[in-house]
């Protein structure tokens, strides 16, 4: 049938159940989908040698329950063997069940796409297959595999090589533009950008990290003060290592930079992320609240991802709660992570903290929010992270100014 052929996936599927009858369906709604070079193996040990042979898969359908090796278990030799590609988890089994592969996969470093009940409808997988073709997230091209040295980080923070890009914060009520979130990507000698995966943990490695955090801060405080002249009123969020509070001088150093711009310091917030765990917890927060005296706000980033939790609510004033976009993106679909969102709002509120959900989607998702009465989303839905240049020239065009159209789909979302 050549005309399956505009729309071609161009990538190899593996399935691997025990049930012929299942991999016979699944196949055949798979070339449906325009996936042509598919193989199959009805248990664990037949689909690795698939992975290990010539015809490696691009996407791996699984089932959890299958004789001689279990998709558990399969999910641990494909670490082993460093497999890049995608996966997706079956089972009819307990959706809770689903859900902690699905969580192990991911722990593996895996790339699980989706952990869903069997059987698969023809709706689902190609919701599935679409967001396997997704392109890339990032704003500009990142380099695959790229290698750096210290020297190359230090060399490249004194001439300028990092590089912000902005996420807009949306209020559900307003349906404007709050702020913008500050997230920055480091220019190789090549041109291309390095994930914050490449080249953080190097800055933490040789305490170069505060030198790159007050660098990044410094731009987005330029930024900022270069949008309130073009007439943008927004507020900017920056994430800091929790080692950076250890710095008794850090509260003048921010103030200093805010008054030299002319900038409110309310304007700037300060992102934790909540795993992150206090060292000399005395001067730390001697320099959190010294921060919050002066009028900087304090956000607890990846809400619900740490160990921590609630004794850093309980000691740091914070007045921002980012829920982590793992729990909104599941939550319309697990009904433990529903109920882990609907109770840390609830939390949240009660404590007069502002609600942010990251990483919002689909429609689904913001009707789920919108609900839980959340005060602020951010998320592709609206805008991956964009330059300072276009998140401007954006927000200026909108009509109001910086306004989203969130009740009457589609959104109005920005240009890269």
């Amino acid at each position: 049938m050549p005309y399956l052929l505009e729309n071609e996936r161009p990538y190899a599927a593996l399935v691997i159940d025990d049930n012929e009858i299942v991999r016979d369906v699944l196949s055949e709604m798979l070339i449906l989908e325009g996936v042509f070079k598919i193989s199959e193996a009805d248990n664990g040990e037949g689909g690795l040698k698939v992975v290990k042979s010539i015809a490696k898969p691009d996407i791996i359908f699984c089932d959890l329950q299958m004789p001689e090796m279990d998709g558990v278990e399969f999910l641990r030799h494909l670490t082993g063997l460093k497999y890049d590609g995608a996966v997706v988890m079956m089972s009819g089994e307990d959706e809770r069940i689903l859900a902690s592969v699905e969580a192990l996969g991911k722990a593996h470093n895996l790339n699980i796409l989706a952990a869903i009940e069997k059987p698969i409808t023809p709706d689902r997988l190609e919701n599935i297959l679409n967001l396997f073709s997704k392109p890339g997230s990032d704003p500009a091209p990142l380099a695959t595999a790229p290698t750096l040295s210290k020297r190359d980080l230090n060399e490249g923070l004194e001439s300028g090589a990092l590089v912000n890009f902005y996420q807009p914060k949306v209020s559900l009520a307003s349906h404007h533009v709050k702020g913008v979130e500050a997230l920055t990507r480091f220019r190789l000698k090549n041109g291309t950008l390095a994930s914050p995966n490449l080249f953080i943990p190097l800055a933490e490695k040789h305490d170069l990290i505060d030198l790159l955090t007050m660098k990044m801060v410094k731009q987005a405080i330029e930024d900022l003060a270069a949008w309130q002249k073009r007439g943008i009123s927004v507020c900017c969020s920056a994430n800091f290592a929790m080692d950076s509070f250890l710095r008794l001088q850090l509260p003048e150093f921010l103030f200093e930079m805010l008054e030299e711009k002319q900038m409110d310091s309310s304007r700037l917030t300060i992102e934790i992320t909540e795993g992150q765990v206090m060292g000399n917890a005395r001067i730390q927060l001697e320099t959190l609240a010294r921060l919050r005296l002066r009028g900087i706000r304090l956000s607890i980033d990846d809400f619900g991802t740490g160990y921590a939790t609630f004794t850093q609510l309980k000691r740091i004033p914070f007045q921002e709660l980012k829920l982590d976009r793992s729990f909104v993106t599941d939550a319309s679909k697990d009904r433990a992570s529903r109920a882990i969102v609907e109770a840390t709002v609830t939390l949240a509120h009660e404590l007069g903290m502002t609600t942010v959900a990251e990483g919002v989607e689909t429609e689904e998702e913001l009707a789920f929010l919108e609900d839980l009465q959340v005060e602020e989303i951010q998320g592709f839905l609206i805008s991956k992270p964009v330059s300072a240049d276009d998140f401007a020239e954006w927000y200026l065009s909108a009509n109001p100014a910086g306004s989203v159209s969130l009740p009457n789909r589609p959104l109005r979302k920005l240009s890269a």
